[in-house]
């Protein structure tokens, strides 16, 4: 891998990769329960106020692990216990979903030469 940052947009990791790498990271276990078990983990609802809320967490992560490329992030979110059943409104809120991460993230996302100098990670 080079050791130029790949540009805003642009995902560094495939599918089955990311999946791996974000339910074994720092948050990992929260990514897992939303990915995974979505609004039917009590510990989801517990965290949570309404299934939207629970969902804009889990496009969060998605934005932040793709780089922001929102056409992966989108195929990875309609593979979550999180997808909305109802397909047929699907796209826009989709869309909104997105907009409220980016909103959230500005331009944060994974890096992938990042090494922390801290041993305990921080």
């Amino acid at each position: 891998m080079s050791d130029k940052t790949p540009r805003l947009g642009t995902s560094v990791l495939g599918d089955a990769e990311l999946l791996e790498k974000a339910r074994h990271s720092e948050n990992g276990r929260r990514f897992t329960l939303l990915y995974d078990h979505g609004w039917n983990s009590s510990v989801v609802r517990g965290v949570y106020e309404k299934p939207r809320h629970a969902r804009v967490a889990l496009v969060c992560h998605l934005v932040w692990w793709t780089r922001h490329d929102t056409r992966q992030a989108r195929r990875l979110f309609t593979r979550s216990a999180l997808c909305p059943d109802d397909r047929t409104r699907y796209q826009e809120y989709f869309t909104t979903l997105v907009q409220s991460a980016l909103r959230l993230l500005g331009t944060e996302c994974y890096e992938p030469n990042y090494t922390s100098t801290s041993p305990n990670g921080i």
